[in-house]
């Protein structure tokens, strides 16, 4: 059954609503507390949990867009990154992730299954790679 357009057009507007209130969160944190440390977790900051939350964009971009011609955006340094390059950095990761939902959205709510690779062919498969 075809997804609805107004459902389309739901999941697409509440991504870019939940992108758009983490990058201004990011933009809006005091300069002081951005590599204060997590309380119980000393070797994670905020910018380190910030810059996460890009790199795992990033990764969901690779594994599932790749092969569909999603561009797949850079990852940053979770120790260097500045709260300004992670904005710019969560633009082009929504970007991919919209793209993604698009692709999904778009295929009856599933991302169109990958090829199989020559590491992932089974031996029983009569072809070659």
């Amino acid at each position: 059954m075809p997804l609805s357009r107004n459902l389309q057009t739901s999941v697409v507007s509440a991504w870019r609503t939940n992108n758009r209130v983490t990058t201004e969160l990011i933009e809006r944190l005091p300069p002081a507390l951005w590599q204060v440390a997590i309380p119980g977790v000393p070797q994670r900051s905020i910018r380190a949990i910030a810059a996460h939350l890009h790199n795992v964009r990033c990764m969901w971009v690779k594994t599932l867009g790749r092969e569909h011609g999603v561009a797949v955006p850079a990852r940053v340094d979770h120790r260097r990154v500045t709260a300004r390059q992670l904005a710019a950095a969560l633009q082009k990761s929504s970007a991919g992730i919209e793209a993604l939902l698009d692709l999904a959205l778009t295929a009856d709510g599933s991302i169109p299954p990958r090829k199989p690779t020559c590491g992932v062919i089974s031996r029983s498969t009569s072809g070659t790679c």
